[in-house]
């Protein structure tokens, strides 16, 4: 439980909102299964079943809490972590703990930066900086990931779809704050490895909100038909840059420009993949693997994969055995839901996670380090999953049954 503040000092902040100026707005990417979310902090004595609930944006597992909307931004600082309820079908609230990322190191950037305020042995905590209200705010559970710009890859499609072709392929990025104008961005896509190719795409000229999805196909209409309908995404542009085969990078860059000679100049923000690396079906790069055929989705800010050719002979991402995590799957007969499964503890301290499924069936498991190398691939007929041999750390996990399948963030200790 976090250190109470008095009620003089919660008295003080509060008094403080009367002279705000704008409201603020917090995201939070938070895992499968999350049935409610809700800010703690000092503002509110850090009950954890006391500050603002947050609300739901639907496919992506973000909620969104809006402060001061009554007069807006105050000119105090805060403190704040996020709780959730029933990723782990538990009903309690659960506080993010990120003392033990703090300790490992992965929060030290932010730290540095004074977007946390910890001492590593007790706390580490969020920290609201009212002089830099319009920065991003856009928190992943349980994490210190932070989105280094307004826009970030979100994921990279290489699908096979019943028009043939490169019809299937398509790149997915995230706006994480306003963008007055989106052609300050573009989009290059480095091949087989051979290291570079600049900036081959330029946005358009208009403007996106925070929390839109953006969805470049190179054909917009075979990939309606694969999806079904493409309601889920808020912007999209067909976009021939989507040439990716299964073994490339994908680099997002900022302040684009024209070099007047028919070309662009600008600075690299993201980078999906190694420039000088291509995978292959038996042999990923240091930071990612093998996507021919399915996807990769930044989920949670790590990167996580579709099995190698899991496209093949389907007519729908829904009726496929890789179901592309942003997908609406309410159109499926399938009717995919990322609560029929629960995963706890988590983190892991003991050597052993349970999952438990509402599903009948043997469960298909992969787990994936953070740069996106498998690590651990079984089957289990029990809900225990032994973890021992795995090093702390970080780690995406692949859960299947049947035609079922959710992705979860693991931490192990």
């Amino acid at each position: 439980m976090k250190k109470l503040y008095n009620l003089l000092f919660l008295l003080t902040i509060t008094t403080s909102l009367a002279f705000a100026q704008e409201p603020a707005v917090f995201t939070v990417e938070v895992p499968a299964g999350t049935q409610s979310v809700r800010m703690t902090g000092n503002f509110w004595g850090w009950n954890p079943v006391g500050g603002p609930i947050a609300t739901s944006n639907g496919l992506d597992n973000t909620w969104t809490v809006t402060l001061f909307t009554n007069g807006g931004e105050t000119q105090s600082d805060f403190e704040y972590l996020w709780v959730i309820t029933d990723a782990d079908n538990s009903s309690n609230p659960q506080q993010e703990n990120l003392i033990s990322s703090a300790a490992a190191g992965d929060c030290l950037d932010r730290i540095n930066a004074g977007e946390f305020n910890t001492d590593y042995a007790n706390y580490a905590n969020r920290k609201f900086i009212a002089a830099g209200s319009d920065d991003i705010k856009s928190d992943v559970y349980g994490s210190c990931y932070l989105a280094k710009d307004a826009l970030e890859l979100k994921g990279i499609l290489d699908f096979t779809v019943p028009s043939g072709g490169s019809d299937g392929k398509a790149i997915h990025l995230y706006a994480n704050d306003n963008i007055a104008d989106l052609s300050v961005y573009g989009i290059g896509v480095a091949n087989n490895g051979g290291g570079t190719d600049g900036i081959e795409y330029q946005f358009p000229q208009q403007s996106v909100s925070a929390g839109q999805h953006i969805f470049l196909p190179r054909s917009q209409s075979a990939m309606t038909t694969y999806f079904v309908n493409l309601n889920q995404f808020d912007v999209i542009i067909e976009a021939g840059v989507a040439s990716q085969n299964g073994d490339d990078a994908i680099e997002l860059f900022n302040n684009v420009v024209s070099d007047g000679a028919g070309g662009y100049t600008g600075s690299v923000i993201e980078t999906f993949g190694n420039l000088d690396c291509a995978p292959t079906a038996s042999t990923p790069c240091n930071d990612y693997q093998f996507y021919s055929d399915t996807w990769a989705y930044k989920q949670l800010g790590v990167w996580g994969f579709g099995t190698v050719d899991c496209t093949d002979n389907t007519t729908t991402t829904q009726g496929s055995t890789c179901v592309y995590p942003f997908a609406d799957t309410s159109l499926s007969t399938t009717n995919f839901s990322n609560n029929q499964f629960s995963i706890y503890p988590n983190p892991v301290n003991s050597g052993f996670v349970n999952i438990k499924s509402r599903i009948a069936g043997e469960k298909h498991i992969t787990l994936y380090d953070v740069m996106g190398r498998e690590v651990l691939n079984t089957k289990l007929q029990s809900n225990t999953l032994d973890v021992s041999s795995v090093n702390n750390g970080l780690y995406l996990l692949n859960v299947s049954v049947n035609e079922f399948s959710s992705i979860f963030k693991l931490v192990i200790n």
